[in-house]
């Protein structure tokens, strides 16, 4: 037999309201995201008592009390980087094997507090120079109208190497075979693109070859007629 899922007292209240509205258990059910029957037994448990709290003695006993899930929200908001792994570390540290809870635990409070695991969004990494820079050629620039910026040529570059250099590697690890990275004697082929665009002209993508690349393109071309 499936669990059926406990309502928060809020959402009790609500379904009070939306029943004295004339509402259906369905609908009711479709706006709490809950079964029918959930909002039926609700209401009966509500008509019984004469309270919305949850009846006493009803369902397990949740291991986080309503301290420990405001002080779970601020440990999640007063660092945002931390995962719930990190939070789960910190909430058992003083607890008995038994109170312990599981990561699944602190995910669902912390949804439950409206902090759901989320990509953080990205943007360059400046200095606090450069963003005094380019704040400045903003208000600089507020003004400007389409046809002024339509003047502008924006160009852009990036280098594409064969071989990359850069690893992410703990102290320690710098000659585990996981973080070396192989070279050959020439450095390792790459590809530098260059690109533009302006408002009166579309993208304009320019491969500057390496030599290595040069000569492979050379070579092929050669073959082919040959």
């Amino acid at each position: 037999m499936v669990k059926r899922r406990e309502l928060t007292e809020k959402e009790r209240v609500r379904i009070k309201a939306l029943h004295d509205a004339g509402w259906s258990f369905r609908r009711i059910g479709q706006d709490i995201k809950c079964s029918h029957s959930v909002v039926k037994y609700a209401l009966e448990s509500i008509a019984e008592t004469g309270t919305y709290k949850m009846r006493q003695g009803r369902g397990r006993k949740q291991k986080l009390t309503e301290a420990d899930v405001r002080h779970l929200k601020i440990l999640s908001t007063r660092d945002r980087r931390k995962t719930t792994a990190d939070l789960q570390a910190e909430i058992n540290a003083s607890r008995s094997e038994s109170e312990k809870v599981s990561r699944m635990t602190i995910s669902r409070r912390l949804n439950e507090q409206g902090l759901k695991g989320r990509i953080p969004a990205k943007k360059p990494l400046l200095r606090p120079a450069n963003t005094q820079k380019r704040l400045r050629f903003a208000r600089e620039h507020k003004h400007w109208t389409v046809d002024d910026w339509k003047k502008v040529l924006w160009t852009d570059e990036f280098k594409f190497e064969l071989f990359g250099q850069h690893r992410h590697r703990k102290a320690g690890e710098r000659f585990d075979a996981r973080c070396i990275s192989h070279m050959v004697e020439h450095g390792g082929d790459s590809i530098m693109v260059w690109g533009s665009i302006s408002g009166n002209e579309g993208w304009h993508p320019d491969c500057c070859c390496s030599l290595v690349q040069m000569i492979r393109n050379v070579s092929r071309v050669c073959l082919n007629r040959i």
